[in-house]
């Protein structure tokens, strides 16, 4: 027998080739180093890119329909309610924060277990399975391991990396109901045996609502490289660009405030100015 140099995985990345079918085996989210699922306490659960292709997710509400303690948009309507005053409409207002977990309010989005602003509570593009490997959400508080404070949790979705052992590539179209069209593409090339890989993913979606005029439009575009310069060092990088146009439809039926007012009497406000007052 010869000796052979042992190689040791860093324990702050995960692989999915490891993954079987619908099944992860290790996760970062635990304890924030490589650890197997079947070693973690927390309530994690990790969605492989077979599943998301079997069930036709695309976004983080087709993800959460199929999650224990999860509601996306086809099961919640998210409203904010506020004293004196009607609901507010989040789900018309962003999408990507109009879900809740562990029934208390929307999970927080990270991106590699790194907090976006593109993703955040503000007006977010979100992410999109074209291109990726990986969806953890973490339930509970073990989720501010990595910096967030949502009692809720934290949804953490991984890229796809470049491969520098084996090439691939994958074309997808889907049709769906009151116009939706969706396209994309990724590939894998080697251009050196184990020591370079590209990877570059896009994707087309033009999607229409039966409530009209609402509409989605997303472009995006990704790109990924390896390079191993030597046995013991590896550099990674990795690109995305994304042009999202939308105008989500409304969750709430239409509301009349004219006739409660007529009903009332139509009352009007006194002007508050005091008689001879200079005008505001």
């Amino acid at each position: 027998a010869t000796d052979s140099e042992v190689v040791i995985l860093s324990p702050f990345n995960v692989d999915s080739s490891r993954d079987q079918g619908y099944r992860a085996t290790n996760t970062l989210a635990g304890s924030r180093i490589n650890t197997d699922l079947k070693d973690v306490p927390s309530a994690i659960s990790v969605v492989t890119a077979e599943f998301l292709n079997d069930v036709g997710a695309a976004d983080v509400n087709d993800v959460l329909s199929y999650m224990v303690g999860a509601e996306g948009t086809g099961q919640y309507t998210a409203q904010e309610v506020q004293l004196g005053s009607y609901p507010s409409d989040n789900t018309a207002g962003n999408e990507q924060t109009a879900n809740r977990v562990r029934g208390l309010a929307a999970a927080d989005i990270a991106r590699n277990y790194f907090y976006s602003i593109a993703n955040g509570n503000q007006r977010g593009v979100g992410f999109d399975t074209y291109n990726l490997d990986t969806v953890t959400i973490s339930r509970g508080p073990n989720a501010i391991l990595f910096g967030q404070g949502s009692a809720a949790g934290l949804i953490n979705y991984s890229p796809m990396r470049a491969n520098v052992n084996r090439n691939s590539g994958e074309l997808t179209f889907r049709l769906g109901s009151f116009s939706d069209y969706r396209a994309s593409i990724n590939v894998n090339r080697v251009l050196a045996e184990n020591k370079f890989g590209v990877r570059v993913a896009a994707l087309w979606s033009d999607r229409e609502f039966q409530q009209k005029p609402s509409f989605s439009k997303d472009r995006r575009i990704y790109t990924a490289f390896e390079y191993k310069p030597a046995p013991k060092t590896t550099i990674r990088a990795n690109y995305e660009y994304i042009d999202k146009r939308s105008r989500t439809p409304n969750s709430f039926t239409p509301s009349d405030l004219v006739t409660p007012w007529q009903l009332a009497g139509s009352p009007t406000l006194e002007d508050p100015t005091p008689r001879g007052s200079p005008p505001r």
